[in-house]
């Protein structure tokens, strides 16, 4: 769901936006961790599966991240097929 935070622990990730393009499918979102969870958190990898049960491929992304007061905090943007 968009506007939505998913927590655990310290870390949370939160889903902003999903934008339908005719050639493809973006998805923006933010995530936040303790630099100490860099080497399990810094590589995320997400599924899309769609309403009729197929994953949907990943296409390209990027993220933009900062280290602020021992927290990472990192912005996605994910493009998949649409």
């Amino acid at each position: 769901m968009v506007n939505t935070v998913k927590e655990s622990g310290e870390t949370s990730l939160s889903y902003n936006t999903v934008t339908f393009h005719p050639t493809s499918t973006a998805i923006c979102m933010n995530s936040t961790y303790h630099e100490e969870y860099n080497e399990e958190f810094h590589l995320l990898d997400f599924h899309i599966i769609d309403e009729s049960g197929r994953s949907i491929q990943h296409a390209s992304g990027s993220r933009c991240r900062q280290v602020k007061k021992g927290l990472y905090l990192n912005e996605y943007t994910f493009f998949y097929d649409p």
